[in-house]
């Protein structure tokens, strides 16, 4: 019975290591896409809020014709992007939790 557990344990703590790294680097890889998307999107953000002002100093709150499409095109796609960013958080967490749960399981 004990020499069952040991081989158990031997095994699941074999490969702690490798899987260990191969979750951080997912983490890492996660962090450095979303960095990048976050900036992309905080200039997105800038970009609506300079068209917004310049609407209201022309007093032009309510865009017509293509401009109202380029609008709602870049509400669709800072949207879209914040979408994604909430995405890989979460599976950033899965990661995390799915580390903590095997590294548990191995004690």
């Amino acid at each position: 019975m004990a020499v069952e557990y040991l081989e158990k344990y031997i095994e699941r703590v074999a490969d702690v290591p490798a899987e260990l790294r191969r979750r951080f680097k997912l983490i890492r890889d996660l962090d450095e896409r979303s960095a990048r998307l976050q900036a992309d999107l905080d200039e997105k953000c800038r970009e609506q809020l300079v068209n917004a002002q310049t609407k209201a100093a022309k007093g032009t709150n309510t865009p017509k014709g293509p401009r109202r499409s380029i609008d709602d095109s870049l509400s669709a796609e800072i949207a879209a992007g914040q979408a994604r960013l909430v995405s890989w958080a979460e599976e950033k967490v899965r990661v995390a939790t799915a580390h903590a749960f095997a590294f548990s399981s191995v004690s």
